[in-house]
């Protein structure tokens, strides 16, 4: 379950996508007299790309593999004893290097930013934290609480707008000064700042700065 303000608009944007690698919406229920809203979605483990990081930080990038993923999955998904296997996913991760695991881990979320780029959703907050290494293996993006259309210059100004800094492309860093000193957005932000904070995830991930 997860709680927001009641003039969020996440669960518009989750409603438009169904796919692999995005966590789903199954409810919404509204309490007006609380001001909030319910967001009912499954469950699938609460390992993070960024916990994951964290926890290898001591361990040098060239020295760690895939199954450095599996066991950060199973120490806090134990497997059913009566599964005769594991899931593909933690198969193949068991068996290719970090770097190969990284790059399939963006390939797959890269997949479903498109998706959600063809339904005109762009996230806006891709960092570790809000990728989910679920119980089988599968990456999934999580947190779609800034995700708004595309933004064009001279068009209708958003609420809300925001970002991480350090993932933030500089033409959304742009339009959040624009915003916060009252000055009319002048750059585009689509879906390619959803790439370029793509890139920075695995450019950290790889042991960049």
């Amino acid at each position: 379950l997860k709680i927001t303000p009641l003039d969020g608009a996440e669960h518009l944007s989750l409603a438009r996508l169904q796919h692999t690698n995005i966590v789903p919406l199954y409810s919404v229920l509204d309490d007006s007299a609380r001001n909030i809203r319910i967001l009912c979605m499954p469950y699938f483990g609460r390992v993070t790309l960024a916990s994951l990081l964290h926890s290898l930080a001591g361990v040098p990038v060239g020295t760690r593999t895939g199954q450095h993923f599996v066991d950060a999955i199973n120490a806090t998904a134990p497997r059913d004893s009566k599964q005769p296997q594991p899931p593909v996913a933690l198969q193949m991760l068991a068996h290719v290097s970090y770097v190969q695991a990284m790059c399939w881990i963006t390939a797959s979320l890269a997949d479903a930013l498109e998706f959600a780029h063809q339904r005109g959703v762009v996230h806006l907050d891709i960092k570790p934290s809000n990728v989910l290494l679920a119980n089988d293996g599968q990456p999934m993006l999580l947190d779609f609480h800034l995700a708004l259309g595309p933004i064009r210059p001279g068009g209708a100004l958003p609420d809300k707008f925001g970002g991480t800094p350090g993932y933030m492309p500089p033409e959304q860093e742009r339009v959040v000064r624009s915003l916060q000193n009252g000055q009319p957005v002048e750059f585009p932000v689509d879906g390619r700042a959803d790439i370029y904070a793509l890139g920075a995830m695995l450019y950290e991930s790889l042991g960049g700065q």
